[in-house]
């Protein structure tokens, strides 16, 4: 499955939120389009799972976590991976207007 397709599943997959709140269920498709960006720009600017882990000094299952389409990031999660993927504008002008 591509990137974009993954963006676009995790805009409508719903299984996972079965039984969950509404925040919970938001909170989950929020995290799967960050991970499906965080992939796809991780890609785009051409690092292996390992060059990013390098760059951000985490191990290497950490970005196979970040990229899994579920992961609950934190603000450290986000802060760190700010440093090399510019994140803050695709939460600016993607989700903050879904919170």
């Amino acid at each position: 499955m591509s990137f974009e397709e993954k963006i676009k599943n995790a805009e409508k997959t719903y299984w996972v939120t079965d039984n969950i709140s509404s925040w919970e269920e938001k909170s989950k498709e929020i995290n799967a389009k960050i991970s499906a960006f965080i992939a796809l720009s991780r890609k785009e600017i051409g690092l292996t799972r390992a060059e990013f882990a390098n760059k951000i000094g985490i191990p290497q299952y950490i970005v196979a976590k970040y990229e899994s389409l579920d992961y609950d990031f934190t603000i450290s999660d986000l802060c760190k991976i700010s440093q090399v993927i510019d994140i803050t504008d695709y939460i600016k002008d993607n989700i903050n207007n879904q919170i």
